[in-house]
């Protein structure tokens, strides 16, 4: 039964953050981890290179189909631009292990076969 006497109180708040100040270092950091130009990033989602410059400086607002291309872009959901413990280490490692670590296509099957993938007919092109 509910006490008339108790004293509610609103739910912790974490500190405020700006999350597309956020977004904007951790692109920044995904752009110099890969080697991205600013052009390519601006090719791929559809916009100036100039926009895209003052996105990532923050002097304009990212609306998030062009925020969601850009984590497509590097193969990564918009969760991960929003963290806020990425480092340039962690993000190279995020990058290096976007496949997890698995082949592109498993080979194996052909080689418990005798070598079958040896055959001119699976000569994959990479």
């Amino acid at each position: 039964m509910l006490n008339m006497n108790q004293v509610f109180a609103p739910p912790s708040v974490a500190p405020k953050t700006d999350r597309q100040a956020l977004a904007n270092d951790n692109l920044n950091m995904f752009m110099a981890a890969s080697g991205t130009k600013r052009k390519d990033l601006a090719a791929y989602i559809g916009k100036d290179p100039a926009m895209i410059t003052n996105l990532l400086k923050g002097k304009n607002r990212w609306f998030y189909e062009d925020m969601l291309a850009a984590a497509d872009y590097f193969g990564i959901s918009l969760d991960t631009l929003q963290r806020d413990d990425l480092t340039p280490s962690k993000v190279r490692a995020i990058l290096d292990g976007k496949n997890g670590g698995l082949p592109v296509v498993n080979v194996d099957d052909f080689r418990l076969r005798g070598g079958a993938w040896k055959t001119p007919a699976m000569v994959l092109a990479a």
